[in-house]
């Protein structure tokens, strides 16, 4: 992508009216995940720089925090509790980009959770997400809200 502004347009289906207009300023020859987050009446964006060249036989995950019903998360795996991402909160992206840059993983079988910070094995554990990350490519992760009828936040996992 070339150097420059980027307009961003969010226009509500039910009131017919613009939620956001925007611009973003981008550098040059880069890749870019473009970000919104939050409600509708005060809806927030934002850019992250992807990483497209993963470690030679890894894969490359990062983790946003877009749920606004856990304020802080630890990202860990299951079997160590290795923490990935320390005391995440909501949209910390937005104003620390680095807190989403990309890590190399192993590829295969991927389980990440979103964990009250401080807790360990079964208890804290607010959400759970398994996916299969293949060498070679990069992953992101984002932690939201739960969707009706559900009161469980999730994981939404994008393939870049």
């Amino acid at each position: 992508m070339n150097a420059g502004t980027l307009g961003v347009l969010i226009r509500s289906t039910t009131a017919n009216a613009d939620v956001l207009n925007t611009n973003l300023t981008v550098p040059a020859n880069g890749f870019y995940t473009i970000v919104l987050a939050d409600s509708l009446s005060k809806v927030k964006t934002s850019y992250l720089t992807d990483d497209p060249t993963p470690a030679s036989g890894k894969a490359k995950v990062n983790f946003l925090h877009l749920g606004t019903t856990a304020s802080t998360v630890n990202f860990t795996t299951p079997a160590t509790t290795v923490t990935l991402s320390n005391n995440r909160s909501f949209n910390d992206h937005f104003s620390t980009p680095s807190v989403a840059d990309y890590m190399n993983i192993d590829g295969g079988t991927f389980i990440v959770e979103a964990r009250t910070p401080g807790t360990s094995g079964t208890t804290g554990i607010i959400s759970t997400a398994n996916q299969t990350l293949q060498a070679g490519k990069s992953y992101t992760f984002v932690y939201r809200n739960p969707v009706a009828p559900s009161t469980v936040p999730s994981f939404t996992f994008i393939a870049n």
